[in-house]
């Protein structure tokens, strides 16, 4: 591939504005083209954007509430713990989260409590380095 000029072409074939972002998108795309002045690009692309509703898969939510589980219950430090408190099985945590998360669940549990012990002593004026090694997790 070296020394090789390709063209670049001007989207994806039978791509059209509004099959990405929405009906919206083929409005703002002829209020971009016809705006004279960048700020006026930026606001009918923050239009579109921000103010769209975003709606995500039902697996994409499930994964996401047992990361935001993991974040708000320190007492979770086991893929078990974690389904009790999700209402699933651990088989189940474990294929949701290598699809929609990227890692295991155990791996995500351990991230959080790593940085929840790594926020401790930083907060603390004497740090109690004995009472985080004996904290499982």
């Amino acid at each position: 591939m070296n020394n090789r000029c390709c063209p670049a072409r001007p989207g994806f074939p039978g791509a059209t504005a509004a099959s990405g972002l929405g009906t919206r998108a083929a409005t703002t795309a002829t209020g971009v083209q016809n705006a004279s002045a960048d700020e006026e690009k930026i606001t009918a692309l923050d239009k579109l954007l921000i103010a769209g509703e975003r709606t995500f898969p039902l697996a994409v939510r499930a994964a996401a509430e047992a990361a935001e589980t993991i974040s708000a219950d320190p007492e979770i430090t086991r893929v078990a713990h974690l389904a009790a408190a999700t209402g699933g099985s651990v088989r189940a945590l474990r294929r949701l989260f290598a699809e929609h998360v990227g890692s295991t669940p155990k791996w995500t549990i351990r991230i959080y409590r790593l940085h929840e012990a790594a926020r401790g002593p930083a907060a603390e004026r004497t740090p109690d380095y004995a009472g985080l090694a004996a904290r499982p997790g």
